[in-house]
């Protein structure tokens, strides 16, 4: 039985949030993520990206979630540490496409401001 965009997203999420290394394998090998800081193609340089954020990750929060056939649009907020040490919530909204059971696309949408200027960017 062939699993839903739905439950790719969630396997995806659940992987990340408890640090297993499932996430990788529901990729697509030629994943775009896009947001308004970072573009990169690949799944390798898509692991590389999610790897690095993650460390500055401190917390996830789930707003809401639309499922479509191939696509989920969420509302996140996620909590980073700035080197700093200073906390930012960012506001995300996220847009992926799954087919065949992998995510083929990543797009987030937030507000860059603070974290430029806490990363100078």
């Amino acid at each position: 039985m062939t699993k839903t965009a739905l439950e790719i997203f969630e396997a995806f999420q659940q992987s990340m949030a408890s640090q297993t290394s499932k996430w990788m394998d529901l990729m697509d090998d030629n994943i775009v993520f896009q947001g308004p800081v970072d573009k990169v193609a690949g799944k390798e340089a898509n692991i590389k990206l999610h790897m690095e954020f993650g460390k500055l990750v401190r917390g996830h929060e789930l707003l809401s979630i639309t499922a479509g056939k191939n696509t989920i649009s969420t509302q996140v907020i996620i909590k980073i540490e700035a080197p700093s040490g200073k906390m930012i919530d960012l506001d995300i909204a996220e847009f992926y496409t799954i087919e065949n059971g992998l995510i083929k696309s990543m797009k987030i949408y937030y507000d860059p401001t603070e974290y430029k200027e806490e990363f100078s960017l």
